[in-house]
């Protein structure tokens, strides 16, 4: 005999045999809620440091809807395992160069979890180079000043490599009170 299945029911058979014995049996079945399945996509698998980065959530649950996305980016020591952000979608930008492990926590409409964790390696952003000299016209055997004004987004100049073009050596000077940004 078919039954009827739901959150929790008390399931009982009768059976009756050929010669009239007869006998029930009732069991008690517990429908239990299917966790969900965290998942996500990055928009950008190898981004630079201060680039913003676009987590999607894929999730899913079976049996109900997922009522909560928790993010984590691993980039904040005072916070390794707490929410840094919620919704199916965030936008993060990295501060600094390294690999970090970014977590997403989903929980469905019963309040089961379900983690999904990557690892994404972000890159250092490229220091911009830039300098001015003066005077704006320089004449032969006529002392010129060349001043690095080369900046770094994501860090500090250490060192500027001068080449004047006129087959002399390379002169390398170390920045002026290097410094994170």
């Amino acid at each position: 005999e078919d039954t009827t299945v739901i959150e929790h029911a008390d399931l009982a058979i009768t059976i009756t045999d050929d010669l009239g014995g007869r006998v029930s049996l009732v069991r008690k079945l517990f429908v239990h809620n299917a966790p969900p399945s965290a998942s996500f996509v990055v928009s950008n698998k190898t981004p630079r440091t201060l680039d913003t980065v676009q987590f999607s959530s894929t999730s899913e649950d079976k049996d109900g809807a997922i009522v909560d996305w928790a993010w984590n980016f691993g980039d904040d020591p005072r916070n390794p395992l707490g929410a840094m952000a919620h919704g199916p979608d965030a936008f993060h930008a990295f501060k600094r160069p390294g690999t970090y492990l970014v977590r997403l926590t989903a929980t469905d409409n019963v309040g089961d979890l379900s983690v999904a964790q990557a690892s994404l390696l972000v890159l250092n952003q490229d220091p911009v180079a830039a300098f001015a000299f003066s005077p704006s016209e320089v004449h032969t055997r006529e002392l010129a000043t060349f001043t690095s004004t080369s900046t770094d987004p994501d860090g500090f100049i250490l060192l500027n490599e001068w080449d004047f073009g006129d087959g002399s050596d390379t002169v390398i000077t170390r920045a002026v009170n290097p410094g994170p940004p």
